[in-house]
């Protein structure tokens, strides 16, 4: 039985789908234990947004759930949309965050040894994001330039 399974003609596809099937699976786990779904609910995404954008960056989200070289994030002076590549989408909406709904604080991870940006949001109390300081800054400095006169406050 099992050498005619293994000589099916459908066996090399299955082999190849199973993997990409088991993966969305784990990621539309993730999405709902980590938080991203539920930020995704409470900030949908901007159509038509347009900005600077920073390609395969990384966040956390409740400060386990992390994201590494993953997410590309666009900006302007409205706010920050994330997005997950397709092969990774499941589960992940996009999310547009106003920098509004943004209260930042600098703050220490990794024993002391990475600075981040703690992100605590408004509409979302439950979810924290945290972020490179670095990536942070550029992101947020790229957006006050761009801006079109509107003052933004940081706080």
């Amino acid at each position: 039985m099992l050498v005619h399974l293994l000589t099916h003609p459908m066996f090399p596809l299955f082999g190849l789908l199973a993997p990409i099937f088991f993966l969305q699976i784990c990621l539309l786990i993730l999405s709902r234990l980590g938080g991203w779904h539920e930020l995704a609910r409470a900030f949908p995404v901007k159509p038509f947004f347009q900005g600077e954008t920073w390609r395969f960056k990384g966040f956390r989200i409740n400060s386990w759930c992390a994201y590494n070289n993953m997410v590309t994030m666009t900006a302007n002076f409205e706010g920050v949309q994330f997005f997950m590549p397709l092969l990774f989408r499941s589960g992940h909406d996009p999310i547009f965050i106003p920098w509004t709904e943004m209260k930042t604080s600098n703050d220490l991870l990794l024993f002391g040894l990475l600075a981040v940006v703690k992100i605590d949001l408004k509409s979302s109390p439950s979810n924290t994001l945290w972020m490179a300081k670095s990536l942070f800054e550029e992101i947020r400095n790229a957006s006050l330039k761009k801006s079109s006169g509107d003052s933004l406050e940081w706080h």
